[in-house]
């Protein structure tokens, strides 16, 4: 009896801290939207990494747009002039998690290679730089 007591009492007090942090996502923990970006994410990198179309582009310039999710990847937006071969350049702006590290060696004019998805040559992601 001690024992559920005990377990009820540490389920209201946890009840409480996140309710106090702001829910889950004050927390630090994704929210249900976060939840369904993050899975909205996992489909398109899944598919272009099943059928995408590798093509060489420019970069033209990085910025870390949020703070580092539990792996340390933090989401940036790339802005990349793709060349795909037989077709005219063109501007997109990719949405990606990068660690840090990697991140930092990114300077517009390098050189890189995107995989985009075929059928909306405009959702890419950055595969290579340097």
């Amino acid at each position: 009896m001690g024992f559920m007591k005990r377990a009820k009492e540490s389920m209201a007090q946890a009840q409480d801290a996140m309710q106090q942090a702001g829910g889950a996502a004050g927390m630090g923990m994704p929210g249900p939207g976060d939840m369904q970006a993050q899975a909205a994410m996992a489909a398109k990198m899944n598919k272009i990494a099943q059928v995408g179309i590798e093509a060489p582009g420019t970069i033209k310039g990085s910025m870390a747009v949020g703070s580092p999710d539990i792996s340390g990847g933090v989401p940036h937006q790339i802005d990349v002039t793709v060349q795909p071969p037989g077709a005219e350049p063109y501007d997109i702006t990719i949405q990606q998690h990068l660690m840090q590290g990697p991140a930092a060696g990114i300077t517009p004019g390098m050189s890189c290679v995107v995989k985009y998805d075929p059928d909306d040559p405009t959702s890419a992601i950055l595969q290579t730089w340097g």
